[in-house]
């Protein structure tokens, strides 16, 4: 018996070997191109999970006047307007994982306090621009008849 994932393609079975990446900047494209990688659970209403990248490298101030102290490498948010912090780290880093927890909870502590609705749909809209998709079919995806107004309010009031 082999603990090696197979899946279904078409009609055929195709095992899949599992592989490292080069450089944690592959893994972090591939993550922004497809959040359903994290995808997990259900929203509200039962719904599946559906994370939109807000942006990579997302800035993180530690006060209301100061420009960003860390850099967060993705942020997502699901339709129901919570967001999930990525940080995406080699297995090889040798840094403790109490570094790196300390380093999330600074990020989520500051990101709840400093990111203002606007500028995280700023930051969206920029995002999407910059990987070539309208605002309206990327608002259209993923809010259906919902307004991006009210759907960032709904984010700020988190």
């Amino acid at each position: 018996m082999t603990d090696q994932p197979v899946f279904v393609l078409g009609a055929e079975l195709q095992a899949l070997e599992p592989a490292a990446f080069e450089t944690e900047a592959e893994f972090q494209e591939l993550l922004a191109r497809h959040p359903r990688m994290l995808d997990f659970g259900l929203l509200a209403d039962g719904q599946p999970l559906r994370l939109v990248l807000v942006a990579r490298e997302m800035g993180v101030a530690t006060s209301a006047d100061s420009t960003p102290a860390y850099w967060l490498d993705h942020l997502f948010v699901d339709a129901d307007g919570v967001p999930t912090l990525v940080e995406v780290k080699r297995a090889s880093d040798t840094r403790i994982r109490r570094e790196v927890v300390g380093q999330m909870l600074d990020y989520a502590a500051n990101g709840a306090r400093y990111w203002p609705g606007a500028l995280l749909q700023r930051s969206f809209e920029e995002t999407c621009v910059a990987d070539g998709r309208s605002l309206e079919e990327a608002y259209g995806e993923f809010l259906g008849d919902r307004s991006p107004q009210d759907f960032w309010a709904t984010v700020e009031d988190g």
